[in-house]
């Protein structure tokens, strides 16, 4: 019941910093509160389009990899990761990160064919 009044409360105070204030930095910052609560889910459209509007494309990234984890539905997911991906190689420095979002593509989607050796064997 706490954790749920945490979250009910960044999430009017994202939605108060974002409308009334006019400060992204903070609504964003409000939204991420929600993460690892229930109402996780309920931060993610904001914080992409707060992330894309403030050019923060790693923070993008990550709220996209987090929503395709959260995600039931197999398309979306992998279209989330590749948008990842393709942002943390084009528009971050951090070219680890979009290795590492291909290989949860990879891991997650890809099935091994029985007549090809594993990835990673000759």
């Amino acid at each position: 019941p706490a954790a749920d009044a945490r979250a009910a409360f960044a999430a009017e105070l994202a939605e108060l910093c974002e409308r009334e204030l006019r400060d992204p930095v903070a609504a964003a910052a409000a939204w991420r509160r929600l993460f690892g609560t229930p109402e996780e889910a309920r931060a993610f459209e904001p914080l992409e389009r707060l992330s894309e509007a403030l050019g923060a494309y790693a923070e993008l990234a990550s709220v996209l990899q987090r929503r395709a984890e959260a995600s039931r539905d197999q398309v979306e997911a992998r279209a989330l990761l590749f948008r990842a991906a393709e942002l943390w190689a084009s528009k971050t420095p951090d070219r680890e990160a979009a290795v590492s979002a291909l290989r949860r593509i990879t891991a997650r989607f890809v099935v091994a064919h029985p007549h090809c050796p594993p990835h990673g064997r000759d």
